[in-house]
């Protein structure tokens, strides 16, 4: 079970652990891909899945340059989860208005 409250603000600090960037990607991707399920049930002909969409994100957020020295990895991880997280709440926005219509 995700603490929600906790979720939402692994980002705010730079330096929150790991586990929490990693649960808030989690998070995010449940939902995701829950609102594509019910987006399929509402519109068939949708041509939503999360195949296309995780492969959509990952070409914007695996640009970053890979870290050149260990100690720039926690950055690295943080910038990449960060960008796939705020991917991922954008879409699930737009699912959202799809959803109401």
């Amino acid at each position: 079970m995700f603490k929600t409250d906790k979720l939402k603000t692994c980002y705010q600090n730079e330096y929150s652990s790991t586990m929490c960037i990693l649960d808030s990607y989690r998070y995010y991707h449940d939902i995701l891909s829950q609102k594509l399920v019910s987006l399929a049930e509402k519109n068939p002909t949708v041509n939503e899945n999360i195949d296309i969409i995780d492969k959509e994100i990952n070409q914007i957020c695996l640009t970053f340059p890979p870290p050149v020295y260990l100690d720039e990895l926690a950055d690295f991880t943080h910038k990449i989860t960060e960008c796939l997280v705020d991917q991922m709440k954008q879409k699930i926005d737009k699912l959202d208005e799809e959803l109401d219509k």
